[in-house]
């Protein structure tokens, strides 16, 4: 007898990084459930997505682009208008769009499966804030 579970290969980092972040404020600090907490889970997703694009800017600027003045003073506005745009977008894909779908989907996921992804998820973050920091300390020890 073959007693291997089936996991199910479909899924999606963020939209489970949306799942347990909105999850976990609804269960912890929330009076009105899922509902009051959905801009959460999109504020949580926004954020690492947009860490992830700045630390891939600021590390392709930091190896192939000389450092000028005009340069040093667009990327602020760059960096925070890539913040800016990516929240909303999250706020607009997740909480508008796709927050039925995603709980639907991870409601009912088996113990094996949710812990493989919990740990894949950890693993995200942890890069995520490892390469973050890389490329703040190496602009700013690079572009001196």
């Amino acid at each position: 007898m073959n007693n291997k579970i089936k996991v199910n290969k479909n899924w999606n980092l963020l939209d489970y990084f949306y799942y347990k972040v909105t999850l976990y404020y609804s269960k912890s600090e929330s009076r009105y459930g899922i509902n009051d907490n959905k801009r959460r889970g999109s504020y949580a997703v926004g954020l690492f997505l947009s860490l992830n694009i700045e630390s891939l800017i600021m590390l392709f600027l930091v190896f192939f682009v000389k450092k000028n003045t005009l340069l040093s003073d667009v990327m602020g506005f760059i960096i925070v208008g890539i913040f800016l745009f990516v929240i909303f977008y999250t706020i607009y894909i997740f909480e508008k769009k796709r927050h039925s779908q995603i709980f639907m989907k991870y409601k009912n996921e088996q113990l094996k499966q949710r812990k493989n992804r919990e740990k894949i998820l950890i693993i995200y973050i942890i890069l995520t804030i490892v390469v973050f920091c890389t490329a703040v300390y190496l602009g700013a020890e690079l572009w001196k």
